[in-house]
């Protein structure tokens, strides 16, 4: 097999697009088990259902709905983490899948940010902003690494509320994890902006002046 550094720009892109997608893909399996689990149905037959719902925003309401019926609510906060996760990557699936693969930097494109390779948007001009419409090798190696994250996430969620999952199969530090979903999940791929601080106004107040005649 031919190392990536053999292959052509357009190969390297394709192998990238294919992986971030087999990414998403791994994420959409975990996603099917916890409806069936949520569902309290086999496998199969939850599956059958899941697949078949095309709109990936059903699907999450879908899940919400059914964890808010479940026993598990009190991890609720690490639930809602992992849905808004998904809820972003649901989002940019759509553009790793649909997006057209583009040879060359667009003439008005900066190639620093292009990097001579990219897949972009179709309905933006071909000279617009690629920070805005394109998606380099870079970032489908970072979507293909954070799908892959929030699928191990989901995994270990699963262990936590379902009695059925194998005993042996889980690690050392399983008793530690339902701790880890009574609190938000911090995102490592999408850090949270920080906080400015309001700087208070040291002005002093001067009263009005009255209106003498």
């Amino acid at each position: 097999m031919a190392n990536e550094q053999d292959l052509t720009p357009y190969q390297q892109i394709m192998l990238a697009k294919g992986e971030a997608l087999d990414g998403y893909a791994s994420l959409e399996s975990s996603l099917a088990l916890l409806f069936s689990i949520l569902l309290s149905v086999s496998q199969e037959s939850a599956y059958s259902i899941f697949y078949r719902i095309a709109a990936a925003k059903s699907r999450r309401a879908i899940l919400e709905d059914l964890f808010s019926q479940s026993s598990f609510t009190r991890y609720k906060p690490g639930f809602d983490s992992i849905m808004k996760a998904v809820g972003q990557l649901d989002n940019e699936r759509n553009q790793v899948a649909h997006w057209h693969t583009t040879i060359g930097t667009p003439i008005g494109a900066n190639p620093e940010k292009i990097k001579g390779i990219a897949i972009r948007n179709p309905t933006r001009p071909i000279s617009s902003d690629p920070g805005t419409s394109a998606l380099t090798s870079v970032d489908l190696a970072r979507f293909r690494d954070e799908c892959r994250y929030w699928s191990a996430i989901l995994s270990m969620f699963i262990a936590v509320v379902s009695p059925a999952f194998p005993r042996e199969l889980r690690p050392p530090d399983a008793d530690t994890w339902p701790d880890k979903f009574l609190r938000p999940i911090d995102n490592p791929y999408r850090p949270a902006p920080a906080k400015k601080s309001r700087r208070k106004n040291t002005r002093r107040k001067v009263p009005p002046r009255s209106l003498g005649r």
